[in-house]
């Protein structure tokens, strides 16, 4: 929309000058290329039908991401590329006008687990009428059909303005929506979503790539008002239809070399928390490859909450204390967007 703008300044009537517009275009870059989203993808499994991938979207924005005007959305992009550079699936793609694929007609539900091309995760606030019908106009707007926007961390249903920002649809009842993972516990300011991919016995390797693309204006919302006409509606199409309405890209990850039809090694199995029992109190945890966000939630064995850590260090090594009460505690720990759990005794 700035550069629409900056390029039709006379036309609208605008006396700031080009460097003004290229400063804030700059600005508005940085922040959603190094501000807005963390992608993190994991391979969970592979076997000879499915492979199984976790993606966890961090907002970084410190508000509602996308937020603000309903138009803005965000599009979740997973793509599997075989050895002969062959798509086997493809979900949240574009068309040539940058509408996504597949879409439904109304809206697109909000996903746990994506296992169709015919599915895509969409980040929106999506405005219905009073008949409970979609509708683009803010002036026929009355209600919320569906607001899965991903809240920054620390959002909670409890707070006294939740009313006015509440979550619509299915993402309400998404276990990891904006929930730990570990224990369920409100304001991570992050979404897990799940792909199960069908691989039908491929056996060669193939690489895998998710992005989250930022959309201002998606075509699909315009769709009402450009069904009118008016001095100003077919101004405004002029110059939109003349602009650049490519995607934004705010945050990728990707996965090389995967082998299908061998088993991932169980990252369970390649933790290692020790020493149990200690006697000191202290306990080391090794994980196989840094992670940019580790969780330890400490429990006493009667399920009671000691104390949690967070770490963003992309480190492969940690140290925690436990308390000077002897007896058992439960070691929760969230690494690679997964849960894991541990038993340790201290003497």
């Amino acid at each position: 929309m700035l550069k629409l703008m900056k390029q039709n300044r006379t036309t609208l009537g605008i006396e700031a000058l080009d460097r003004n517009y290229d400063s804030v275009i700059a600005a508005t870059i940085d922040v959603l290329e190094n501000r807005t989203m963390n992608v993190n993808l994991s391979v969970d499994s592979v076997n000879f039908d499915t492979a199984f991938f976790t993606v966890r979207l961090t907002n970084k924005a410190g508000h509602k991401f996308p937020s603000g005007y309903p138009s803005r959305r965000a599009v979740l992009q997973f793509v599997v590329i075989g050895s002969a550079n062959d798509t086997l699936f493809q979900s949240g793609m574009f068309d040539p006008n940058y509408e996504v694929v597949n879409i439904d007609p109304t809206f697109e539900p909000h996903y746990d687990v994506i296992s169709s091309e015919t599915q895509a995760q969409i980040y929106e606030f999506v405005p219905g009428d009073v008949n409970g019908n979609f509708t683009s106009l803010l002036e026929r707007a009355d209600t919320c059909l569906k607001d899965n926007r991903i809240p920054p961390e620390g959002f909670f249903t409890s707070s006294p303005v939740y009313d006015t920002v509440k979550i619509v649809g299915d993402a309400e009842t998404d276990a990891n929506f904006n929930k730990s993972i570990i224990n369920g516990t409100e304001g991570t300011g992050k979404d897990y979503v799940r792909f199960h991919v069908p691989i039908n016995g491929y056996a060669q390797p193939f690489s895998v790539h998710t992005c989250v693309y930022y959309q201002a204006v998606p075509p699909g919302f315009l769709t009402e008002m450009f069904a009118l006409n008016s001095a100003a509606i077919d101004t405004f199409r002029n110059m939109y239809n003349a602009s650049d309405q490519t995607p934004f890209m705010v945050g990728c990850d990707s996965a090389i070399n995967v082998a299908l039809g061998v088993q991932i090694p169980d990252l369970d199995d390649l933790i290692k928390v020790g020493p149990t029992p200690t006697n000191d109190g202290l306990v080391n945890i090794y994980f196989p490859s840094p992670s940019d966000y580790v969780e330890f939630n400490l429990y006493e064995a009667n399920g009671r909450f000691v104390k949690e850590w967070t770490y963003k260090d992309l480190q492969t090594s940690y140290s925690i204390q436990l308390p000077a009460a002897k007896g058992t505690y439960i070691l929760a720990m969230v690494y690679k967007g997964k849960p894991f759990m541990r038993k340790l005794i201290r003497n």
